[in-house]
């Protein structure tokens, strides 16, 4: 998303340092970097130039040089890094400052082009290129205007600016920040939240949207008018006072649903059976209680008692809080979608991701999932699941023997440590048992056919790494045993 807005010498510099820094740990040429961007040598190395210069905007730590055998070498290259770098470039894209300046904030068109010293046939190009991404997301521009349902208006928005600002600045003036602080402890105080700082930035950039939108004439989805209807409406008043007079009542209604809908989805926020009743309609709830129902029994394939008496009941509510973001408030986040990811999960968590796989191979077909939702579901899914489930419930666990030559006390030490693989559900035995399926000490033994880990003492860096190397050995050996 972020990438369609910048410009395109702008778009290979962001592409450039997102790959350099996955690839920060090894050995990495011009040539590589020329073979992903199938572009010249010399197109690379101007594009690195410019790089240079940008990233010295952002960060003094930060540096890459090229050796004379092309090496690529870079320092201090991470996440945070890339992100300071990604904002830097999008505030000086020209598609960003219209869609900010004039699609929302109503800056007139002649006054842009002045501002920006850019002229009306060379912007009447620009909007054209960004009308065209934006029709892919059901947006639109009319006489300067965004157009379509608002919600798919709102939810864009959103997973732009906080996408690009997230954490770093408010991609808001200070007046308006202002007002969103003012609304957002208002919200706060009136459904007695709690909210991380993530929660809290999110919250945020949903209310600054909901004011840059406020004086618009805006149409919300049948869905949601449906479910506005007999909706109860309590606070209002309360939370929007300076708007209350600005929207007529229909206007204030639906404003007050959608924002229910976001807490719902997004916070902790409770709400009654009543205004509960009404957001099912947003779901479908029988399709939706389907299959949560579905997705409980796969995991309960025995009758687990402890799953289905203590955890049923918050499954529920929590896939429906996941179906409600898949299915009406669709936002993107720009973590967890790399294929090294999914390997983790699926390595470390055979059981569950399969029965997830499974569900969502069944969710896409129902609900014609693009791949990026089916990306973003399955790593809801597995979330919920390693967070909320018990893994012994789901997942077997690995017995290990743990005998050091050092003594009980070291033997004991090593053990700690190795149960701070707790993502795995291992098992620490004193003694090789018909259960054993990996042995870890200082001396080998030759009388058994088990794996073994044989550690120097203390063990290194290298040998955890080839020990979680081995854990995951005996996982995939199970599930395809």
């Amino acid at each position: 998303m972020i990438e369609e807005f910048l410009e395109d010498d702008d778009r290979y510099i962001e592409l450039i340092v997102s790959w350099l820094e996955l690839k920060k740990d090894s050995y990495v040429y011009l040539g590589e970097i020329e073979e992903f961007l199938g572009l010249s040598r010399f197109k690379v190395k101007k594009y690195i130039d410019m790089l240079t210069i940008d990233l010295a905007s952002v960060s003094q730590a930060a540096h890459i040089e090229i050796t004379e055998n092309g090496q690529v070498i870079t320092k201090r290259f991470d996440n945070l890094l890339v992100k300071k770098l990604t904002l830097y470039l999008l505030k000086r894209s020209v598609k960003f400052r219209f869609y900010m300046d004039v699609l929302l904030e109503g800056m007139s068109f002649e006054s842009f082009c002045s501002t920006n010293f850019i002229s009306r046939s060379t912007m009447y190009e620009i909007r054209k290129e960004l009308n065209m991404s934006l029709k892919k997301n059901n947006i639109r521009i009319s006489n300067n205007q965004l157009k379509g349902m608002e919600e798919e208006i709102r939810n864009f928005t959103f997973s732009l600016l906080y996408g690009a600002f997230n954490g770093l600045e408010s991609p808001f003036n200070e007046t308006l920040s202002k007002e969103v602080n003012e609304i957002l402890n208002r919200i706060v105080i009136a459904y007695d939240l709690s909210l991380s700082p993530s929660e809290n930035n999110q919250l945020a950039v949903f209310l600054g949207v909901l004011c840059l939108r406020k004086n618009k004439k805006v149409t919300f989805s049948k869905k949601l008018v449906e479910v506005s209807a007999d909706y109860e409406v309590t606070l209002i008043q309360t939370i929007f006072p300076t708007f209350y007079e600005l929207w007529n009542e229909k206007r204030r209604v639906l404003e007050y649903v959608f924002l229910e809908v976001f807490l719902f989805s997004a916070t902790e926020s409770v709400l009654t059976p009543a205004k509960l009743q009404r957001l099912h309609i947003l779901l479908d709830f029988d399709q939706y209680k389907e299959v949560a129902a579905n997705f409980i029994a796969k995991l309960t394939p025995n009758g687990q008692s402890k799953i289905k008496m203590n955890l049923s009941p918050i499954l529920y509510r929590e896939i429906g809080k996941l179906m409600l973001k898949m299915l009406y408030f669709d936002i993107e986040f720009d973590s967890f979608y790399s294929q090294q990811q999914l390997l983790f999960f699926k390595e470390c968590y055979p059981n569950v991701s399969k029965i997830v796989e499974k569900e969502v191979c069944l969710l896409k077909l129902r609900f014609r999932l693009t791949e990026d939702k089916e990306q973003r579901i399955y790593y809801d899914l597995m979330f919920l699941i390693i967070d909320l489930v018990p893994l012994e419930e789901i997942e077997a666990d690995i017995y290990i023997c743990v005998d050091f030559v050092q003594g009980r006390h070291y033997t004991g030490v090593i053990s700690k440590q190795i149960l701070g693989f707790k993502d795995l559900s291992l098992k620490i035995e004193h003694s090789i048992s018909a259960k054993t399926q990996l042995y870890v000490s200082d001396s080998p033994i030759s009388l058994h056919s088990i794996e073994q880990v044989i550690w120097k003492n203390p063990p290194t860096p290298i040998d955890w790494r080839d020990f979680g190397d081995k854990l995951i050995a005996i996982k995939g050996g199970r599930q395809n045993a």
